[in-house]
């Protein structure tokens, strides 16, 4: 059993598990990819580097990490059972969690702001047992939510573009649309009418948060106090939390973070 698992392998990330590993606590960091920084071309307002891109800075941020002895394995985060964290590969167990896993991306869908949907299969699937589920998504996250929603109902149509050899499948660009109040998803010139919808496009701090019943506000940040969240063990930084979202902000929040987790551990 990990002292913390650290969900998230950027700034907020690494710069938690180097000042934990530090107060000599035993770390692991599970991340998928780098997130927003993936995306950055060119940072020059982070101390100490002239110019540089954030995929550049993010794998300094993993090798230095690692040189420190720090355990950083690639995976993707499928469910946090408690404090028990379950990967595509594996399962592992800790005393506390950090949840650095950036900022929540809304699923790029036509319509999405009009209908209700859901982001957590487990946590509302029961509410539509025996009717009509639509899943929209792709990936490992979305298969894993696929199969909780099979204990709930057998009428599933998932919209997908990384499932082909199911019945059940449609690829296509999907449209939501709210008509009378029902609930339809148009796509490839055809309507289906469904009673519920769930979106797994990313596991990310709003899906993860869903699942866990820790609170969001009204931008989807986790709502933190002194960086622990409303579940006992569970602690968020970085631009998954209301801020600034810079790196030089991030990689605060890391290093604070670890501080609150460290007095944490030492009382519990």
């Amino acid at each position: 059993m990990y002292d913390c698992i650290i969900i998230g392998k950027g700034p907020a990330g690494i710069s938690c598990a180097i000042y934990l590993k530090r107060f000599n606590k035993s770390v692991l960091v599970i991340g998928k990819d780098f997130g927003s920084l993936e995306k950055a071309t060119v940072i020059n307002n982070y101390y100490g580097f002239k110019e540089i891109s954030g995929i550049d800075l993010a794998k300094k941020g993993v090798e230095q990490a690692l040189n420190l002895g720090i355990e950083v394995i690639t995976d993707e985060v499928l469910e946090i059972d408690g404090l028990t964290v379950k990967t595509k590969t594996n399962e592992y167990s800790a005393k506390t969690i950090f949840l650095a896993t950036g900022k929540t991306n809304k699923a790029n869908i036509k319509g999405i702001n009009d209908v209700l949907v859901s982001y957590c299969a487990t946590c509302d699937g029961f509410f539509f047992r025996k009717k009509r589920i639509a899943l929209i998504g792709y990936g490992s996250f979305m298969e894993h939510e696929l199969e909780v929603l099979r204990n709930f109902s057998s009428d599933i149509t998932v919209f997908s573009n990384s499932i082909t050899n199911d019945e059940n499948v449609i690829d296509g660009v999907v449209e939501l649309l709210n008509v009378d109040g029902k609930k339809i998803i148009k796509v490839n010139d055809k309507s289906y009418e469904f009673d519920g919808i769930f979106v797994a496009v990313n596991n990310d701090s709003l899906a993860i948060s869903k699942h866990l019943g820790i609170i969001t506000d009204n931008n989807n940040k986790i709502e933190v106090k002194n960086y622990e969240t409303n579940i006992k063990g569970i602690f968020a930084g970085g631009d998954a939390i209301a801020g600034l979202d810079q790196v030089s902000t991030a990689v605060a929040d890391g290093a604070n973070a670890a501080v609150v987790i460290n007095k944490y551990l030492k009382e519990e």
